[in-house]
């Protein structure tokens, strides 16, 4: 939903439950508004996308799958596929969580604290 307002976007929940003739899909769709707080954009305002409406983990993993994973090569069939991810990611992540358990990285730390402080009110 792409309100401007509450008032809209209540609006706009009337008339969709007024208008819609499908059974099934006013059920999946009633689901869903239960958890509009969660997707829907009017209640994200205030956080800290910035405007970027994408899912920026997901993005992140695909990069992660391209260069360290994959290493930017487009030439694997499926079955490569799998097994490049099985082995190699799993031995990626491996190294990336026993690197941060051992308390060797310490950025991720730091920008968890930086973005802490800009979610504080006041």
């Amino acid at each position: 939903m792409y309100a401007v307002d509450r008032d809209q976007y209540e609006e706009e929940k009337e008339n969709f439950k007024e208008n819609c003739s499908h059974e099934k899909y006013a059920e999946r769709v009633e689901d869903f508004i239960r958890r509009e707080k969660e997707w829907a954009k009017i209640f994200r305002f205030e956080s800290t996308y910035r405007g970027h409406d994408t899912n920026n983990f997901a993005e992140a993993s695909i990069r992660v799958i391209k260069d360290n994973v994959l290493g930017r090569t487009k030439a694997y069939n499926c079955c490569a596929m799998v097994d490049f991810i099985t082995r190699v990611w799993e031995g990626h992540m491996k190294k990336r969580l026993l690197h941060y358990a051992y308390d060797r990285e310490s950025r991720p730390r730091l920008q968890y604290n930086r973005l802490c402080k800009k979610i504080r009110p006041g």
